[in-house]
């Protein structure tokens, strides 16, 4: 267990965010003149990390064993923090050249939280089938940078704001519905799941199916 929670610690081998390409991609976002193609330029150095290091395998093997184990809790937690305050601090500096923001409702820990989320289960389907499409390197594309593109059109909004609205607000005027009210709201707060019963979801549910 030693040498898995040594590994994972952030100065024992190098950072996703140490290398050239990654840099050289990561600083065309703030001034390149094609946006979505550098996203995808960056995805594919991202995904080219995951998959050849075993840095991504060593964090997988920890996720498995890591219940119960505060050391490699630990050492997990600070992975974590050290990988993601560099993507933070980009997107702050993207956001700023840009003259964009996030929408109300949303940190910069949700959207890095978000893409590491979506970058990790990428990568893990491509470790699982590497054959399944999820890198396009004949068009320079990748399911990762898609996921990306669509996160920036959801999440990010112009600071002029003209679209100065929560990412809700944004799908209900997108859809033509109209924003969740007070109602619709407190729904949530009533689904919680009963371990005893085997029950999930508010009770009014489950009376209407019984």
């Amino acid at each position: 267990m030693g040498s898995l929670s040594f590994g994972l610690w952030s100065h024992s081998s190098p950072a996703y965010w140490d290398t050239s390409r990654v840099i050289a991609a990561a600083n065309q976002l703030k001034a390149g003149s094609c946006f979505s193609s550098n996203v995808h330029i960056l995805a594919d150095a991202i995904m080219e990390l995951f998959v050849t290091q075993s840095r991504f395998r060593l964090q997988l093997v920890a996720v498995a064993v890591a219940d119960g184990d505060e050391v490699i809790r630990e050492a997990m937690v600070e992975h974590y923090h050290g990988a993601l305050k560099s993507w933070k601090q980009l997107l702050t500096e993207v956001l700023k050249a840009r003259k964009l923001r996030l929408r109300p409702g949303l940190t910069a820990d949700d959207f890095v939280n978000l893409l590491a989320a979506v970058a990790e289960g990428t990568a893990l389907r491509q470790l699982a089938e590497p054959a399944t499409g999820i890198l396009d390197r004949d068009n320079g594309r990748s399911l990762l940078g898609t996921a990306a593109l669509a996160l920036i059109s959801g999440c990010i909004a112009s600071a002029d704001g003209t679209e100065d609205v929560p990412i809700e607000q944004y799908v209900d005027n997108m859809l033509g519905g109209s924003p969740a009210g007070p109602k619709e709201t407190r729904a949530w707060s009533t689904i919680s799941a009963f371990p005893n019963s085997g029950q999930h979801g508010p009770a009014s549910l489950r009376k209407d199916q019984t």
